[in-house]
């Protein structure tokens, strides 16, 4: 599994998935994604891949869903758990694989919708780069994304060590020590220009200001 020097985060999930008490906060999907479970219904979707899958909450909800599921993340626990899930429900249109999302382990045109919510931001600029080539790799011409980036506006944003450009260090919590990438609007529209963009909502998560980019789009090619 080749992975960008920056990408250490799993390192970190290993531990917090390892136990009951690090993966209760992980188990309820995002609304932002399964509000989007009809349109994607009505617009064709059939294989989705989630991208940094961790122990399942959107692979399982989008399988149950209907859609045939890929989940990939570079967490050995994080998969091992999923797999546990997927035979609990007997779920038949899951399958799970070990891998980086710079990386990803599929064919060209793979997937009609690709979801990744708290993943690809924990690298730097070079590997979210990588991260996106390889969504539009795997993705199918007018695929959709679901996706979030850490916004500037979060806490962690100028705190840490600088390791690269945007790309701060964490100096609490459970990723101390590993980078993170943090985006403001105008930034988003760069990255994704090979999408139309939907929505884009710089949304406080649980913990106190702690802002991710929620973003809905469509692939243009």
């Amino acid at each position: 599994m080749k992975k960008n020097e920056f990408e250490t985060a799993y390192e970190a999930w290993n531990n917090v998935w390892a136990d009951e008490r690090g993966r209760i906060d992980w188990m309820v999907p995002e609304p932002f994604i399964t509000s989007k479970v009809s349109y994607l219904k009505d617009n064709g979707v059939k294989e989705i891949l989630d991208l940094g899958s961790g122990i399942g909450r959107h692979s399982l909800e989008l399988a149950k869903a209907g859609f045939k599921v890929s989940a990939i993340d570079a967490s050995e626990t994080g998969i091992a758990y999923l797999n546990e899930m997927i035979t609990k429900y007997d779920l038949k249109n899951i399958d799970t694989l070990i891998g980086s999302f710079t990386n990803i382990p599929y064919d060209e045109n793979s997937f009609d919708a690709i979801v990744s919510f708290n993943v690809i931001y924990h690298g730097n600029h070079e590997s979210v780069i990588n991260a996106i080539n390889e969504i539009k790799r795997v993705m199918r011409p007018g695929g959709f994304l679901i996706i979030s980036m850490l916004s500037k506006k979060n806490v962690g944003y100028g705190k840490g060590e600088l390791v690269a450009e945007n790309t701060w260090t964490k100096d609490q919590g459970n990723e101390v020590g590993h980078p993170h990438y943090y985006v403001n609007e105008h930034d988003i529209v760069d990255l994704f220009k090979d999408f139309e963009i939907y929505e884009m909502l710089d949304t406080a998560h649980k913990k106190p200001n702690s802002y991710h980019w929620h973003i809905f789009s469509k692939f243009l090619k």
